[in-house]
């Protein structure tokens, strides 16, 4: 039951992540993102 927890919060934070760094270099080539 924790770890199902620990897994929805490291998840969440890890897509949360990933995108708002993919955004930093994507800025000066914009491909239409969110």
């Amino acid at each position: 039951m924790f770890a199902d927890v620990m897994v929805r919060v490291i998840g969440v934070s890890y897509f949360t992540s990933v995108p708002s760094t993919v955004s930093e270099p994507e800025d000066s080539n914009p491909s239409g993102g969110v």
